[in-house]
């Protein structure tokens, strides 16, 4: 997943999954 202004991709990737 793309980096938005997150502290980690990984984290990132979560926040897109979860506001899907």
């Amino acid at each position: 997943a793309p980096v938005s202004g997150s502290k980690k991709p990984a984290e990132d990737g979560q926040l897109i999954f979860l506001t899907a």
